[in-house]
């Protein structure tokens, strides 16, 4: 990641990613952080470390690579 995300642009990442994925958001906060409550906590305000931020975008990068890798 070269630039750097403010708390809205990586909530705005999250919710984008969900609706994409379709996958809710306990299922992206167990899969990614193994915590089922952390989107709510971030769509409540919580300002995550940017190791959070990396492992979460990480996460969510590796599962669109798959998704496009496994349509025919």
């Amino acid at each position: 990641m070269s630039a750097m995300l403010t708390d809205a642009d990586f909530r705005q990442l999250i919710e984008q990613f969900l609706d994409d994925s379709k996958m809710s958001p306990t299922a992206l906060g167990w899969a990614a952080m193994r915590d089922p409550g952390f989107v709510p906590s971030i769509r409540k305000g919580r300002s995550p470390t940017l190791k959070v931020v990396k492992r979460v975008v990480d996460f969510m990068r590796a599962c669109k690579a798959q998704s496009e890798a496994s349509r025919p």
